[in-house]
């Protein structure tokens, strides 16, 4: 297919008082001539009647920002195509059109991209690699939106924090392994974190799921720097080996509706001092807690997660 450009201008500001009657040079008001830059967009058609950009001829100009047209000749533009803007300058924090459905693989991989924020999608399906490698990335926000995102999507990244709020959001295996700038996450809705996601994030300190329905797979968040975990209002299941190795790990807190450990969850947490488990909990594998020498398990009295500690010859307390 022929490839197409599009063009996105805005009007120039012109001087003023240069009408005739105006006074001297010396007596008229200065006005500096403003022209917003253009970006140029190359793009195809899409079987389905909407458009893809496949990347740029302009590049935004210094100090701008990516701003993607919402339609082109009428069609909109719901697809960012595979490495479109891979390696690219002057990414920025981009302003996506409000009907797209997808970024597709590598999209924005090893670009200057800063922020990447994405709200009230209804359905948004971000592609593998999408933004593998990019060193400037600082934050990613999904809000009141479904997002899935792709296997190795941010790995190696620069990203330090990851907010889903009132979210429906996947994370694909490996999604952000090896972002070794990751501090903190936090998220709400409903949330499906699959393998090795956080695997190896070493700054990762603090994890924090509320009022949330969620799955979490094996080795979710293995060998990385988290040093406490708090899961309240929440239902669901911690993986197998979902927080083997985590060394710094100190302190966990889960709430009501935490319906079981996996094997092996929490083994070699050599800090690991204090649990906070629910009585909704009916069963914990006796491989769960391996190596960790120094643990008190805090649970409501007559509940199993206490029997269990006093079994094992965990230190334990009661609340509630």
């Amino acid at each position: 297919m022929k490839k197409k450009l599009v063009c996105l201008m805005t009007a120039c500001l012109l001087p003023l008082g240069c009408a005739a009657g105006c006074g001297s040079e010396s007596d008229s008001p200065v006005v500096e001539q403003t022209t917003q830059p253009e970006q140029k967009f190359t793009y195809k058609d899409s079987s389905d009647g909407s458009v893809t950009i496949t990347g740029f001829d302009i590049a935004p100009s210094e100090g701008y920002t990516l701003k993607l047209p919402e339609s082109i000749e009428g069609k909109a533009v719901a697809t960012i195509g595979e490495n479109a803007f891979a390696n690219a300058e002057r990414i920025g924090s981009p302003l996506l059109p409000t009907n797209l459905r997808r970024i597709e693989d590598g999209a924005f991989s090893g670009s200057d991209i800063t922020n990447l924020n994405v709200a009230r999608y209804e359905l948004l399906n971000i592609g593998k690699n999408a933004f593998r490698d990019c060193a400037q990335l600082e934050g990613v926000i999904a809000m009141d939106s479904t997002v899935y995102f792709g296997a190795h999507s941010f790995e190696n990244s620069s990203v330090k924090s990851m907010t889903a709020s009132g979210s429906n959001v996947t994370f694909g295996e490996y999604a952000f392994s090896g972002a070794n700038e990751l501090e903190a996450i936090d998220l709400t809705g409903t949330v499906d974190i699959g393998d090795n996601v956080f695997e190896s994030c070493e700054k990762l300190a603090s994890v924090v799921l509320t009022d949330c329905d969620f799955t979490m797979g094996t080795y979710a968040f293995a060998d990385s720097g988290v040093q406490n975990v708090v899961i309240r209002n929440s239902d669901g299941r911690i993986g197998d080996y979902a927080f083997e190795g985590c060394t710094s790990l100190q302190r966990v807190d889960f709430g009501e509706g935490v319906t079981d450990l996996g094997m092996h969850t929490f083994q070699g947490c050599t800090s690991l001092s204090m649990i906070v488990l629910p009585a909704s909990i009916i069963s914990i594998d006796p491989s769960t807690f391996e190596g960790c020498d120094n643990l008190t398990i805090m649970a409501p009295a007559d509940s199993y997660p206490l029997a269990f500690a006093k079994t094992n010859g965990y230190g334990s307390a009661i609340y509630g």
